[in-house]
């Protein structure tokens, strides 16, 4: 594989259709990013050391449910959304390849047609991940809601580190070695499978077994793109860096009315829902260049490797008689 030749020609198709740009806002969003995170853990913070100070459980930990509900709703509907983002990424940059007029439109309505296979996909690959995780945070705050150390244990990880006996240690690091070998197949699995859904109409098992026969064949490529890619985007990120700091101060101003009245009201929690919003959309904004061109790239490997596969099956298919 020519890697120079295809990063030129990921770039030449994102910018001359640069509707896909728009298309990659939805797969850049993501509620937990850096600077999102900056109005969202210091609100968790904020709750939990007003129980450690004093405040009332019947008062606080409504409080506490209520946003942690909220942030997961809001999680789940980014996530459906970056997930059909990311299939119109893929529809779109087909046909860019292809020469055919690309839409926003049409982008999304290729990508939405997959939906359903996209989603299926994303829990087949990750869910034996998200349990052990979840076993292992589970495990952790278990212990801790039962020791002594006090609620603000949540904001100081070393707290929670020392309530934790030695066995429980080594079982979290047991179930985290566990889960990274799942996590670095699953990576692996996910680009090609979800360009074998979008592309080719494969179901969402099928998908699977057809990512992991490219894999066995194109396993070193494979990961160098991996590696090549997230080195273009380390290297976004710092010159992205210079716009995110401004946009941390807006989600940090949202908290300001929480913080100075020491009570969280109707109108303190809108304001800070609304600076978190703006901070998330003007940074999925940002994003987006390297989350398009990414996906551009991963799209045209795809089909240069399956013209590949496809290439190999013809010349090793045997004579048959006519």
């Amino acid at each position: 594989m020519d890697f120079g030749n295809l990063l030129a020609q990921a770039w030449q198709i994102v910018w001359r259709h640069a509707v896909l740009f728009a298309v990659g806002v939805l797969l850049a969003l993501k509620i937990f990013n850096g600077s999102a995170a900056f109005g969202i853990v210091p609100l968790f913070v904020y709750l939990t050391e007003m129980l450690d100070g004093g405040g009332e459980m019947d008062q606080v930990m409504p409080l506490l449910v209520a946003t942690g509900l909220i942030v997961s709703l809001v999680w789940f509907c980014m996530w459906v959304l970056r997930i059909w983002g990311e299939g119109g990424l893929i529809y779109g940059v087909k046909q860019g390849a292809e020469e055919q007029t690309v839409t926003f439109s049409g982008a999304l309505m290729g990508g939405g047609a997959a939906l359903g296979r996209l989603l299926g996909l994303y829990v087949v690959l990750f869910i034996p991940i998200f349990v052990l995780t979840l076993m292992v945070t589970g495990f952790i705050v278990g212990i801790v809601v039962a020791s002594d150390v006090g609620w603000r244990s949540f904001s100081e990880p070393a707290v929670v580190l020392e309530a934790i006996p030695v066995g429980g240690m080594i079982m979290a690091s047991v179930l985290i070695i566990l889960a990274l070998p799942l996590g670095l197949a699953a990576l692996l699995i996910l680009p090609f499978a979800q360009r074998g859904i979008v592309l080719e109409g494969l179901g969402v098992r099928d998908s699977i077994a057809h990512s992991v026969e490219i894999l066995g064949i194109r396993l070193g490529e494979t990961i160098l793109l991996f590696l090549l890619t997230w080195g273009l985007q380390i290297v976004f990120s710092w010159v992205s860096g210079i716009f995110m700091g401004p946009l941390t101060l807006i989600g940090v101003f949202g908290l300001i009315p929480i913080i100075e009245n020491q009570e969280m009201t109707l109108g303190s929690v809108g304001m800070a829902i609304i600076s978190m919003g703006a901070v998330v959309f003007l940074a999925a904004v940002i994003n987006s260049f390297i989350y398009t061109y990414r996906s551009a790239i991963f799209t045209l490997a795809y089909l240069e490797f399956v013209e590949g596969l496809e290439h190999d099956e013809d010349v090793f298919k045997p004579n048959m008689p006519y």
